[in-house]
């Protein structure tokens, strides 16, 4: 019986080893596998931080892109206020210009009027002279 003990525990201490060594395979080969992973992870965190400040650049490239945008429109405004005030004071030249043209033009016939009136005082007078 002692041979039979004796056998049993060589032979449960053989299946412990041979587990023991089964498992540190199973072990070093999870270890690696997750050594891998860990790096895959490390490498995502990094993309993503990556990816943060990409969107962070945007972003303020979007605010950015907003104020120049709002300054461009208050200078669009402005300058549309310019126009309207130079086309305002054009529209009231050229009104002005024109009471002026017809002032001239009835100052033309006027004269045109008084030019005749000398003709024919001339062309009594002559006729008066030559009597």
């Amino acid at each position: 019986m002692k041979n039979v003990t004796i056998i049993v525990l060589a032979v449960l201490l053989a299946a412990a080893v041979i587990s023991g060594v089964l498992l540190r395979g199973k072990y070093l080969d999870m270890r690696d596998t997750l050594s891998v992973h860990n790096k895959e992870v490390s490498k995502l965190h990094d993309q993503i931080k990556k990816n943060a400040e990409e969107i962070r650049q945007l972003e303020e490239g979007s605010k950015e892109e907003k104020k120049i945008g709002e300054s461009l429109r208050r200078e669009l405004s402005s300058r549309e206020g310019m126009v309207a005030g130079l086309k305002e004071k054009l529209q009231l030249e050229i009104k002005k210009n024109a009471e002026r043209l017809k002032g001239l033009e009835s100052a033309k016939v006027r004269i045109s009027q008084l030019e005749d009136a000398i003709k024919m005082k001339d062309q009594a007078l002559s006729g008066l002279e030559e009597k």
